[in-house]
């Protein structure tokens, strides 16, 4: 996906490595249950990575994260974060 951790890293620097790689694996369109296997981790904790993730980029309810990104870093815009 044409760097896509390394735009996130220039966009949000704020997110963690962890973060990064969730955002990731949403981008090449892994489900919540197979990133709790990739990752090993509770298929809740992906729920609240994303939670996470969401309040950080000041999006509202269950905006799409991946959607975000991708015009973000098409805008090529650093963005602040919210917390």
């Amino acid at each position: 996906y044409d760097n896509f951790s390394l735009k996130i890293v220039e966009t949000c620097p704020y997110l963690t490595e962890r973060e990064i790689q969730l955002c990731s694996l949403l981008k090449a369109g892994f489900n919540n249950n197979e990133i709790s296997l990739i990752c090993e981790i509770n298929t809740n904790t992906i729920r609240m990575k994303k939670m996470k993730i969401r309040k950080k980029l000041n999006l509202k309810g269950k905006s799409n994260i991946i959607h975000y990104l991708d015009r973000i870093i098409i805008e090529n815009v650093t963005t602040q974060p919210f917390f």
